[in-house]
């Protein structure tokens, strides 16, 4: 846009179609294009083409039009390239060896006032098969997400989600510096063109607009392009220096030596970095989780922190793990007892379930799934979630009852109404029981962090007791979850007793 020319227009359109095949976010840069577009057409002075200069608004407004439409079919067939230049999805009738999970109908019928946009484009092939599948998938599985921010609950997400990200995951010094930019850019207000901020103000507003509208709120990195833009805009702080260059530049690298100091003093724990004003990593799992902070990154730490801090007593202690990620704990010599997990390796190779009956030992949970955002209590413990426990546990305890008295056993079966039922109520019992257990311990510090991911906590035989059979004490109504209840939720909230008051004496 500022010096249109043929290598220019043939770069353009090469990088906005790696932009589009890199990501379907990639999608955003339209607008951020048309906003520089709608500027550069309306605003003052002549075009430059090739060295030549275009002067008149039609002029230059058509020569811009030609300019898009040619990138456009470049951006075009670069993505059509990258597909092989075929349109189906999959290969022909014999040869396929992969399918869809669903028909691209499918996905359509769900995609809601895009949904004609979408099928056009298929209708007319104006893209491949694949990518319009990808596009829609993404579209409708945007809609609707778990999260979690500092004590709050939803799957729909909130609006202040990122800038409440931003605020506490940004170095405490980098605020400082963007001060001085802003300063600095407000000074020279008279003398700086801010035309050539176009681009980083266009970027920064799309991609920020589109983020606070996010229903999609699970990590930090979702904003992490806005970082560049504040980065180069840093630049400014220069300015703010003016003629006492010498001395403004001393308090300037002070702030660069904090800023440079606060992020090493994280390592390695890079994912898991807060700010001091936040209270740093050990209080990160009070306020974001998952992606923010807990990939599944910190098994290695775990398996360090065993070594170090059990030693021997391992092999007397057991060790009880909720793991979120998908790598293999086996991998890094690690063989715990399983609670809950959200863990991809288990689909793979088979672990150490859950037993039972839990004892004391070492209870080592990931920070997402203790704050309950991938387990099926999620959202606060209250008084539904207390009402399901108990009724879970009267049977637990009933069955391990007749656990030596196999007349009373076949009783037991048949007042359930068969064992099925029985290993449905045992293995609701394994989820509530783990609920209860993390809504217990939040009430007090982890003993250790395993890189301030894995929640680490040694707990005594009559802890446990306490935890499973002592008083919930005063619980909210409900889970507090803004937007649709999952499921599994709802079947907390209406929970049958199979017992009913016979159990109950």
């Amino acid at each position: 846009l500022a010096r249109p020319g043929w290598w220019t227009l043939l770069g353009a359109g090469a990088a906005m179609g790696a932009a589009l095949l890199a990501k379907m976010s990639g999608v955003l840069i339209l607008p951020v294009a048309g906003i520089l577009l709608a500027g550069r057409a309306l605003g003052p002075g002549a075009l430059e083409w090739n060295g030549r200069e275009i002067h008149g608004r039609a002029r230059r407004i058509l020569v811009l039009a030609g300019v898009v439409a040619a990138q456009g079919l470049l951006a075009l067939l670069v993505i059509w390239g990258a597909y092989g230049f075929r349109y189906s999805a999959t290969a022909g009738p014999g040869e396929a060896r992969e399918t869809l999970s669903c028909s691209l109908d499918q996905e359509l019928s769900a995609a809601g006032r895009m949904a004609p946009v979408l099928g056009l484009a298929r209708e007319l092939r104006v893209l491949p098969e694949a990518y319009l599948y990808g596009f829609t998938y993404s579209l409708t599985h945007a809609g609707s997400r778990r999260a979690f921010m500092a004590g709050e609950y939803s799957t729909t997400g909130w609006p202040g989600f990122f800038p409440f990200a931003v605020a506490v995951k940004t170095p405490m010094a980098a605020f400082l510096v963007m001060a001085l930019a802003g300063w600095g850019l407000w000074k020279k207000r008279r003398a700086f063109p801010f035309s050539r901020l176009a681009p980083l103000a266009a970027l920064f507003l799309v991609y920020g607009g589109f983020s606070l509208a996010s229903h999609i709120n699970i990590g930090h990195r979702h904003v992490l392009p806005l970082y560049p833009v504040a980065f180069i805009l840093a630049g400014g702080a220069v300015l703010a220096a003016g003629k006492a260059l010498r001395r403004s530049a001393v308090a300037l690298a002070a702030v660069l030596v904090l800023f440079a100091a606060e992020s090493v003093a994280a390592w390695p724990n890079y994912l898991a970095f807060f700010n001091l004003a936040s209270g740093g990593p050990a209080q990160g799992y009070r306020l974001l989780v998952d992606s923010s902070l807990d990939w599944g990154q910190d098994l290695p730490a775990l398996k360090r922190w065993l070594d170090r801090e059990a030693g021997k007593d391992r092999d007397h202690v057991p060790v009880y793990l909720s793991f979120f990620g998908s790598a293999s704990p086996r991998y890094y010599g690690l063989d715990p007892f399983f609670l809950p997990s959200y863990c991809g390796a288990a689909v793979f190779e088979p672990l150490r379930a859950e037993p039972l009956v839990l004892t004391g030992g070492i209870y080592c949970i990931s920070a997402t799934l203790f704050q309950q955002v991938y387990t099926d209590t999620f959202g606060r413990w209250c008084e539904p979630y207390e009402r399901a426990y108990q009724v879970s546990r009267k049977v637990f305890r009933k069955w391990a009852g007749t656990l030596k008295d196999p007349e009373a056993a076949r009783a037991f079966i048949r007042e359930m109404g068969g064992e099925e039922r029985i290993r449905a109520c045992l293995d609701d019992h394994k989820r509530l029981r783990f609920g209860r257990i993390c809504h217990r311990l939040g009430q007090r510090k982890p003993d250790a962090f395993a890189g301030f991911s894995i929640l680490i906590f040694k707990v005594y035989f009559e802890e446990l007791k306490g935890m499973l059979e002592g008083p919930a004490g005063e619980l909210p109504r409900d889970p507090g979850i803004q937007g649709p209840v999952p499921e599994m939720v709802s079947k907390w909230l209406n929970y049958p007793d199979p017992l009913g008051v016979k159990g109950e004496e």
